[in-house]
């Protein structure tokens, strides 16, 4: 049914196309005087309503077991120069007992924020997110991306110059939310994160 309604749409918005087409078509000089033609279209569309509801793939089962995101920001160089370049943002999905989950065959969307952080003498001198530096989102395409140790994960990148950094700021914090492909989503923060080289 749902296929048929999209069909009856798609066939209207088809005649409302063809009849402004029409509308905008004037006839050359040459041939005397232009005559405006206002035409009367009439769309109904049956109230009906269509629920998209997002489906999960076959490789969601292997996130099951996902109970939380931590978060992890290290500075990095990947040029020729010794001077680090940006960050790698290392967001890894755990399950209960704090433990990565492995899976494979998707690309997880994740969105970043990176802040600036400044003491509140109000929550006890703890650090709190301060000026937004950075926005944007990342792609994780297998587990072993979000692993840091043993050098077998690159992170998702973000270079130095790509962040509105005030001066003399040297480290923020960082936001990260992964999109699951069965609708869930993890967000985790990691702190210390560097924001200059």
């Amino acid at each position: 049914m749902a296929s048929a309604l999209i069909r009856s749409i798609l066939a209207s918005v088809a005649l409302v196309v063809l009849a402004s087409l029409v509308v905008g078509c004037t006839a050359p000089a040459e041939t005397g005087p232009v005559t405006t033609i206002t035409p009367v279209v009439t769309v109904s569309v049956p109230a009906t309503t269509v629920t998209l509801v997002p489906t999960a793939s076959p490789n969601s089962a292997q996130f099951a077991g996902a109970k939380m995101l931590n978060v992890l920001s290290v500075a990095k160089n990947w040029d020729a120069d010794a001077d680090t370049d940006g960050i790698a943002i290392y967001p890894a999905l755990v399950n209960e007992d704090n433990v990565m989950i492995s899976w494979q065959g998707e690309v997880l969307p994740v969105d970043i924020e990176i802040y600036t952080t400044r003491m509140d003498e109000n929550q006890g001198y703890k650090f709190v997110k301060d000026k937004v530096v950075y926005t944007g989102r990342g792609y994780l395409t297998h587990w072993e991306q979000a692993q840091m140790l043993y050098g077998k994960g690159k992170g998702i990148p973000v270079a130095f110059e790509e962040m509105s950094v005030p001066n003399g700021v040297r480290y923020g914090e960082t936001l990260a939310t992964v999109h699951l492909p069965d609708g869930r989503t993890f967000a985790g923060k990691g702190l210390a994160t560097p924001l200059t080289p």
